[in-house]
């Protein structure tokens, strides 16, 4: 009898230590042992940061971002998405992690993230909305996702390229009637932008006056930097009439 008692209270000592050992995950229950809804126990992610960030138009910028997990319920498998929303959005990726990627953010924690934005050398200056798109899921492997809008502000000091022809070298000195003559034109870009697929055409050639000897009246350059100094030449043929 004894033998008997002391077997059954082994097999039960043994049943109640596997049920201690099964985990909780997905068994989330309430005081009174009521079977909770895990889809409503979601983290909640927002900015942390207070400051808005700037950048110079033209360049390049790291944006970075502390994110806060103001839940009580760790965020697992978090990937975070930029959307530039703006009608005149002057950003774009300057790099190929187009999205954000954490394993998790544990309740009431935070992590840290970084997004490389170039901004458009002609933006405006002005505040432009980013919405961050989070997706991730909750500790009982429920997907949830939110999203929220920050502003980067844009500051633009540029100048807008401006050509302006500060000198002119012409040979000979002086022109004869039939002469082949050389114009050298110095060009300067005055703006602090550079100036981009620009042609320079030599207007109001005639037959009394000049003529172009070789070449043509039109001359290409791809890009005059900022502040840069260019020079361009034009082979013209002054009339035997002139």
């Amino acid at each position: 009898m004894k033998g008997k008692m002391k077997g059954k209270f082994s097999f039960l000592l043994i049943m109640i230590l596997i049920l201690v050992q099964i985990p909780s995950i997905g068994l989330a229950r309430d005081d009174e042992g009521e079977k909770i809804d895990t889809t409503k126990l979601m983290p909640l992610l927002n900015v942390s940061n207070s400051d808005i960030p700037k950048g110079q138009a033209g360049d390049s910028i790291s944006l970075n971002l502390n994110i806060k997990n103001k839940s009580p319920y760790t965020a697992r498998n978090v990937i975070i998405t930029p959307e530039f929303i703006g009608e005149d959005n002057p950003f774009s990726l300057d790099n190929l992690n187009f999205t954000q990627t954490l394993d998790k953010i544990d309740a009431k924690g935070s992590a840290n993230i970084s997004l490389k934005l170039a901004i458009s050398p002609d933006a405006k200056e002005k505040n432009y909305p980013i919405k961050l798109n989070y997706q991730y899921t909750n500790g009982w492997n429920d997907p949830g996702s939110s999203s929220e809008i920050i502003y980067v502000k844009v500051i633009n000091k540029n100048v807008p390229p401006r050509l302006v022809i500060s000198k002119v070298n012409v040979s000979p000195q002086p022109i004869k009637a039939g002469d082949e003559v050389t114009v050298g034109l110095t060009v300067e870009n005055q703006g602090s932008l550079d100036a981009k697929d620009i042609r320079f055409t030599l207007d109001g050639l005639t037959g009394e006056g000049f003529i172009i000897s070789s070449g043509t009246n039109s001359q290409y350059q791809k890009k005059l930097s900022g502040g840069g100094v260019g020079y361009i030449v034009f082979k013209l043929k002054s009339s035997k009439n002139i």
